[in-house]
């Protein structure tokens, strides 16, 4: 160590090294290299240094000369270390996998770290093999043998093959508007509150929230699309309808109550919203409506004439019209912007609302997501003009406040 190395940093250099310290988020080796780059800045000796940052001299000297002679990325850094050579072959490691892949020894539900590696040296010439090494052999390979998921089995026969033909050939098929192609799934979804407001993204900092949260309840979420034509429709129609400057809801026959629901959930969201469900009503309501509004039509099973022409008029005035049916092409809804397809077909005569009020559901779940703090100030407004009608004879849940 008969050269002496000075180092001098920029006031740039100086910075970005104060800002890494700071933000500690870093390597710890990478932390006291640049600590001992500012030591030697400030003038202290190598001994100094060493004492202050808890490392050898031989650390000092190396983080300095290697700033002298090459750059700061190359003080901070390190070169790569060869380490000790892989215990297992490239033959032996898919020995390994394939020994983790197989059943499991008699007795036992699922392999462990310490039965493969008890395995492997059975099978090979090891004396011995850790656990962690078997570990991260199976890791590369993305192999975790004590982990399972539950799975859809098929029974893959001649006619499994054959309706799956038929599925294929289906989806092959030329678009035709007068017979889509539908596919309908259902999910289970928990609706689930935030008990704190959570803290905005800034730049270097992910959005932050609380680990507590208030349980909604749950619902079943039915969607339905078209294989032509993907649409993710329920994000749209909450947009929608918190943007817009009324809001009217005109539904049908039997379907009503799933207007009605939807105008409640809007309304103590924050969002009021104009309910009709008779011909003199909606032809009052749309005497005077404009571009600002959304008109959400809902009409399953039967098709009325007030849902036509309400379609037909709020289009020529300029508002936006959002239809919920089970019918894709029918004469309202060549008037929307905006159509959501679910099907109604019940057990019996009678049509089923289940998928209609799921899907209900998941739009006004959307709508609160659109302002998250005007949905609890009018959760809040509503409760609190329930307690002051005593409409409920007792409180079920507690405030939000």
């Amino acid at each position: 160590m008969n050269v002496r190395y000075r180092v001098e940093l920029s006031q740039a250099e100086r910075c970005e090294l104060t800002a890494m310290l700071s933000k500690g988020k870093r390597a710890a080796r990478k932390l006291k290299r640049a600590q001992i780059l500012l030591a030697a800045d400030a003038g202290r000796s190598d001994e100094e240094i060493a004492r202050a940052v808890v490392v050898g001299c031989s650390t000092v000297y190396r983080t300095k000369r290697r700033f002298v002679e090459g750059n700061l990325e190359r003080a901070l850094s390190e070169d790569p270390r060869p380490g000790a050579e892989r215990k297992l072959t490239c033959k032996e490691e898919a020995l390994l996998v394939a020994t983790a892949c197989a059943t499991p020894p008699e007795g036992r539900a699922r392999w462990t770290l310490e039965l493969l590696a008890g395995a492997m040296v059975k099978l090979t010439d090891h004396e011995s093999l850790s656990g962690e090494t078997v570990r991260r052999r199976l890791a590369e390979n993305g192999l975790k043998p004590w982990r399972k998921d539950m799975w859809c089995i098929p029974k893959v026969d001649g006619e499994y093959v054959a309706r799956m033909e038929d599925v294929l050939d289906l989806y092959a098929e030329a678009p035709d508007p007068k017979r889509p192609v539908v596919c309908f799934d259902e999910s289970p979804v928990q609706l689930i509150g935030e008990v704190r407001q959570p803290i905005p993204a800034e730049p270097g900092q992910l959005e932050r929230y609380d680990y507590e949260y208030r349980r909604n309840g749950t619902v079943n979420l039915f969607v339905c699309i078209d294989v032509h034509r993907p649409w993710r429709k329920v994000k749209a129609f909450a947009t929608l309808i918190a943007k817009s400057n009324r809001r009217l809801i005109i539904a049908c026959g039997s379907f009503a109550g799933v207007g009605r629901i939807l105008a409640h959930h809007a309304g103590v969201a924050g969002y009021r919203c104009e309910f009709y469900d008779d011909a003199v009503a909606t032809a009052n309501g749309l005497s005077d409506v404009s571009s600002d509004d959304v008109v959400i039509i809902i009409t399953f099973w039967r098709l009325y004439n007030v849902a036509i022409t309400a379609g037909r008029q709020a289009r020529e005035r300029g508002a936006t019209v959002c239809l919920l049916s089970d019918a894709a092409v029918s004469p309202v809804a060549k008037h929307a912007h905006h159509s959501l397809i679910v099907p109604s077909e019940g057990t019996s005569f009678f049509p089923a609302l289940v998928p209609g009020l799921s899907v209900v559901e998941g739009i006004c779940a959307e709508l609160e997501s659109v302002n998250v703090e005007r949905a609890r100030q009018g959760v809040r407004n509503a409760e609190r003009q329930w307690q002051d009608f005593d409409l409920l004879h007792f409180n079920s849940r507690p405030s939000n406040e």
